[in-house]
């Protein structure tokens, strides 16, 4: 009874040492969730894990009775074992026998792993991703069954894999490893998901039914699927900070972003210029499609890439509220935004030049929306059911052309339209653009100033249109929106 009715104890180790195990040890400790008992235990007295009622998942030697009345209980092989933070290997750390439900966030297999057994990671509930060696060449039978993994590696030396084995998981993305040459199950047990990437030369077995897979990343045209996406180096893919790239172009140095490691809680991210790979700086060029694509807990992104940002890159981000743009992103493709519905206000990079097809439909809470001097089109139904927007700016000249009901669906009695000042006219006589109520010319551009700390009558806004201070000097290097009546600039504060 040595711990008996400590219900503030959640996870116990009991190390190979140990041989005997008491009448009651545990008995009543309500709040115990995990119990990993070494191989050297010959002996359990009664009741030793009575009424522990939160237990989640238990492992145990084979040769001994199950101990456990509560939860999942896995046996074990009872040979030479080491045990790491509840993690059960054999002695040569070649088989991975057990993981405790404690493991939270990412785990990494060690290296010399080359075996999962069945069940090992069963029921882990609150790992969200498994970083396995590229050796590892057999996982077995319901190793991932009931976690909650949204990403999933198939490593390169894997031969043949049942998609059983991740049955219950909410997988959003899964991995198949170079080497794998047959699949099956995966009609019945990932119905749904959203992406996978095919990093082999030739389909595996069994790859058709994953006909029904929003989008398929290949790496040649030996693979038939109805959506698919090219990318000759997508063997080379590889993540920093929580995204994916995939190399574009390896003589010019250059990749673009194509997945996340998804986990369900508020994220933010930030797209960088470049990344660096293997000592090796890459400039990151587009945001490739579907690259963030039905992110449910995507709250804020900077972007940050020298390219374009492609077509349902954020498409059904419900709790994207923020999008930082760089200078560099000239265009913004098809369905890229689409029913992020409460996203507020976006500032775009002063280099883009179009925005295509639908890019913003759906973007009901946002208010406030700008492009640069250098816009010349929107596409079709780009900003259909935008009915919350009250402030449009638009720095270009001329008054870029708009695609079908581009603009049809803002609520022109409401929102006011802000144009260079001089091209008040072409505005009020272009399609679309002249149903406008209010049109107003204000100042545009990007000025370099020198911080006058007695300028105090203004107005500071971030590239997102975010209100942050009214003194100049508060401000440190970056672009920002000053606002003073109706005078609006851009400035660059150096």
């Amino acid at each position: 009874s040595a711990f008996a009715y400590c219900s503030g104890l959640t996870s116990v180790v009991i190390p190979n040492s140990v041989q005997t195990i008491g009448y009651g040890t545990f008995y009543g400790c309500s709040g115990l969730t995990s119990v990993v008992i070494g191989n050297s235990v010959k002996s359990i007295g009664n009741d030793a894990f009575a009424y522990c009622s939160g237990l989640k998942k238990s492992a145990y030697p084979d040769n001994i009775p199950n101990p456990f009345s509560y939860g999942r209980a896995i046996a074990y092989s009872a040979q030479e074992t080491t045990i790491e933070d509840g993690v059960i290997f054999d002695q040569a750390k070649t088989t991975l026998y057990f993981a405790p439900a404690t493991l939270a966030g990412e785990y990494t297999v060690p290296s010399t792993v080359k075996t999962i057994a069945d069940n090992a990671f069963s029921y882990c509930e609150d790992i969200t991703y498994v970083r396995m060696p590229a050796t590892l060449s057999s996982i077995g039978k319901n190793a991932f069954l009931g976690c909650r993994l949204y990403d999933f590696t198939i490593p390169n030396a894997v031969k043949s894999f049942d998609m059983a084995t991740l049955s219950g998981n909410p997988l959003k993305s899964l991995t198949v490893g170079s080497g794998v040459t047959q699949i099956s199950g995966a009609a019945y047990f990932l119905n749904g998901i959203e992406k996978i990437f095919w990093l082999g030369n030739n389909p595996p077995e069994g790859c058709y039914s994953f006909n029904n897979t929003i989008v398929n990343f290949v790496s040649n045209d030996q693979y038939e699927f109805g959506n698919q996406i090219l990318y000759p180096f997508l063997s080379s893919m590889f993540d920093v900070e929580g995204i994916v790239y995939v190399p574009v172009s390896p003589s010019e140095r250059t990749c673009n972003v194509v997945d996340y490691f998804y986990a369900p809680s508020n994220a933010v991210f930030s797209v960088p210029p470049t990344v660096t790979n293997k000592g090796i700086q890459l400039k990151v060029i587009d945001v490739g499609a579907y690259a963030f694509y039905h992110h449910d807990y995507l709250t804020d992104i900077t972007l940050d890439n020298n390219g374009v940002i492609d077509d349902y890159a954020f498409y059904n981000c419900i709790k994207l509220q923020s999008v930082t743009f760089g200078n560099n992103i000239p265009e913004i493709k098809n369905h890229t935004f689409e029913n992020c519905e409460v996203l507020k206000k976006v500032e775009n990079s002063p280099a883009l030049i179009s925005i295509g097809e639908w890019a913003f439909s759906g973007c009901v809470g946002m208010e406030y929306f700008s492009v640069g001097d250098k816009a010349t089109s929107f596409g079709e139904e780009a900003f259909s059911d935008c009915t919350g927007l009250t402030e449009f700016y638009s720095y270009a000249a001329t008054p870029p052309v708009c695609g079908k009901q581009a603009l049809d669906d803002i609520i022109k009695w409401n929102c006011k339209l802000y144009v260079p000042i001089g091209s008040e006219t072409l505005y009020a006589s272009a399609p679309q653009w002249k149903d406008f109520f209010y049109i107003d010319g204000v100042e545009s551009g990007i000025d370099t100033i020198f911080i006058d700390p007695q300028n105090n009558n203004i107005e500071i806004f971030d590239i997102n249109g975010i209100k942050l201070t009214t003194r100049l000097e508060d401000l440190p290097a970056g672009i920002y929106i000053v606002r003073q009546g109706k005078n609006v600039k851009k400035i660059a504060v150096k």
